[in-house]
């Protein structure tokens, strides 16, 4: 019954992403309005975010920084008022509580994701 349950939820979780593929950002206020969706989707994961990197973090990575394989700019790189949003959520992420000692563990799913970088397009 549990693994039932859990491929359910990352069936729901590859159909709540599908939407905010960087394919259809053409204007700030959708772009904006997609990073806030992403932003909200990994805070409401929560700790179970480790089960999702490969759904969640690495096309939100790709939302925000690109692909070295794709000529067109990402969301993140081509609206400048994205520019800073994506890099705090990339710092927020490498370390959560900066007034506290951030493990190890709290950092290997992003570490992941970018040792790697090269499967990010393959990802969708």
């Amino acid at each position: 019954m549990l693994q039932v349950q859990k491929n359910a939820v990352e069936r729901s979780v590859r159909l709540l992403v599908q939407p905010l593929r960087p394919n259809n950002a053409k204007t700030c206020v959708v772009a904006c309005q997609k990073f806030s969706t992403w932003w909200h989707l990994i805070h409401r994961l929560g700790n179970h975010i480790e089960n999702h990197w490969k759904t969640v973090l690495v096309p939100f990575f790709v939302y925000c920084f690109g692909c070295s394989k794709s000529e067109e700019l990402p969301p993140g790189k081509k609206y400048e008022v994205l520019h800073l949003l994506c890099a705090k959520a990339l710092a927020n992420m490498l370390d959560p509580e900066p007034t506290k000692q951030c493990t190890s563990e709290k950092r290997k799913y992003v570490i992941l994701c970018f040792a790697d970088r090269a499967s990010w397009c393959n990802s969708g």
